[in-house]
């Protein structure tokens, strides 16, 4: 019970310090009356954050000037969301176990149902890479009496997959490297290097100039749902009372509270210094003093 209560003493120590060095400001609630929040995008030709309402069935759209609305009534649960250099939404579908693009005009593409000839059981987080490869998660899931999130027999199962930029191959990369339960999934705006969630710590790999993955390494000790990646290289990790930051040895350098649980988090803004947090039943921002990865470059 005293290290519990060492270590607590210790997280709420560095959401103080983290105030002062990472934020310009407290979190800031921009929108409420959710049922479950999740994967965060940042669209820069829109200037918006898109998000999903898991339970809801819905994506929602943030603005600085117009704030949160609904965007799109699926019918069907979505999760983490990426935006492509066109413009257009890829996210994972639960319900469809698929990875979906979303044109402008509203036409669905389907991008991957399956990973090495294996049905995939539901895609949680993704991540486009700059040569336009797709990385997504398939969590550990159990399997559930529940209709709508029974596993079917024979799906593919915690790992880590690649879908390749012209479409042609979606391969279990995460094979290679161990990836067991993995959930967020993160990478470099470069694209040579990739975070995922993995149980109970982050872990962290070189991407291969072939799209595989290699020396893969601890790069949190504290597990997660959703990460961020800041422009020096620090890893943004979710936790019962905020964000932990992390640097490149997998050291805790600060935290950033929140009011609600948080679920994932994204870079973004016209000058990639705010950070779109999804949290439970709210959405919130917080003004960084440094960009997100990518930003300003």
């Amino acid at each position: 019970m005293r290290s519990l209560l060492l270590t607590a003493a210790l997280f709420s120590a560095s959401f103080a310090a983290a105030a002062e060095v990472f934020t310009e400001g407290p979190a800031q609630k921009v929108g409420e009356g959710y049922k479950f929040t999740e994967g965060p995008a940042w669209h820069p030709q829109e200037k918006a954050f898109y998000f999903s309402d898991i339970p809801s069935n819905n994506m929602q759209r943030w603005t600085a000037e117009g704030g949160s609305k609904l965007f799109l009534d699926r019918k069907s649960r979505s999760n983490g969301i990426v935006v492509d250099p066109q413009g257009r939404l890829i996210f994972c579908e639960i319900d469809k176990r698929a990875i979906v693009r979303r044109d402008k005009d509203g036409t669905e593409t389907i991008l991957a149902e399956s990973c090495d000839g294996q049905k995939l059981n539901a895609p949680n987080d993704l991540w486009l890479a700059p040569n336009g490869d797709i990385y997504f998660t398939l969590p550990k899931l159990r399997p559930s009496k529940a209709k709508k999130d029974a596993i079917p027999e024979n799906v593919l199962n915690g790992t880590l997959c690649r879908i390749s930029a012209d479409g042609k191959s979606v391969t279990n990369v995460g094979k290679a490297v161990g990836v067991e339960a993995p959930n967020g999934v993160v990478g470099t705006a470069d694209g040579k290097k990739i975070w995922w969630t993995d149980g109970t710590v982050c872990k962290t790999a070189k991407v291969n100039a072939d799209g595989t993955l290699s020396e893969a390494k601890v790069a949190s000790k504290l597990g997660s749902d959703g990460l961020a990646v800041d422009e020096r290289g620090n890893l943004y990790t979710v936790t019962k009372e905020g964000i932990a930051i992390h640097d490149a040895e997998a050291n805790q350098i600060g935290a950033i509270a929140v009011p609600e649980s948080p679920s994932n988090l994204k870079f973004g803004g016209v000058d990639g210094k705010t950070l779109f947090i999804t949290a439970r039943t709210g959405a919130y921002i917080v003004e960084m003093k440094v960009r997100g990865d990518g930003f300003g470059k």
